[in-house]
């Protein structure tokens, strides 16, 4: 692995990442562990396809669902930059193509560029502000908008658009993980996917979903 000099151009981590020479890439299968809470941090993984579930265990012996990282998302920079040992176990849903960069690589990275440094401190508070706005999210808004919102997320991160037309969408997690991030209950899901489809909302087939025209107005809002 080396340096990129283009890597000197870069404004952010994501973008620093894309363009190193780095051979450091696997392919993981559904389910595999890249790594568990309480891990020594080793760098930072980006990826490339598929998508990763970022996930704590309680210690009621709960499993959360904090985020979900798509293609092109970085993760495992917060470890790096305390130097604590992973808080979270990063998990594959359906398998995925993830890029390392060790933690030895990125500090040499730093060292000859700095805005690299201050891309993974904005990252850092990119991270802590979305999770302010979710928490606003999950306690103002409706089961049925928190659900569409979702969707129309997961669509962007397939690289979709999320249009007021309409959009489909295939969820890469479980109707039970999904639970989890709306912070609603299995039984609350149940009865909010149920009623969008009584009203031609949303057409399900599994973890395929189709959502109609003017959607945007069952969540409140002007635009996405």
């Amino acid at each position: 692995m080396k340096l990129d000099k283009n890597c000197l151009a870069c404004n952010s981590i994501a973008d620093c990442i894309d363009v190193l020479d780095c051979r450091n890439q696997r392919r993981f299968g559904a389910g595999e562990t890249v790594y568990s809470t309480g891990d020594d941090q080793d760098g930072v993984w980006q990826v490339l396809s598929g998508h990763v579930a970022l996930r704590v265990y309680t210690q009621a012996g709960e499993v959360v669902l904090l985020r979900m990282v798509s293609r092109g998302g970085v993760f495992g920079y917060r470890s790096f930059l305390t130097g604590e040992p992973r808080s979270c176990c990063a998990q594959v849903i359906n398998g995925a193509e993830l890029k390392h960069v060790p933690a030895s690589m990125l500090s040499r990275m730093m060292e000859r560029e700095p805005r690299l440094g201050h891309a993974l401190q904005l990252a850092m508070a990119d991270a802590f502000r979305d999770a302010h706005e979710r928490i606003l999210r999950m306690s103002t808004q409706s089961a049925r908008a928190k659900f569409l919102l979702l969707c129309a997320e997961m669509a962007k991160a397939n690289g979709q658009t999320a249009a007021p037309a309409g959009f489909a969408v295939k969820l890469p997690i479980s109707y039970q993980d999904i639970a989890q991030i709306l912070a609603i209950s299995p039984e609350t899901m149940s009865r909010t996917t149920r009623r969008l489809q009584e009203e031609g909302t949303i057409a399900m087939a599994g973890r395929y979903i189709t959502v109609a025209a003017g959607w945007q107005a069952c969540c409140d809002i002007d635009g996405f």
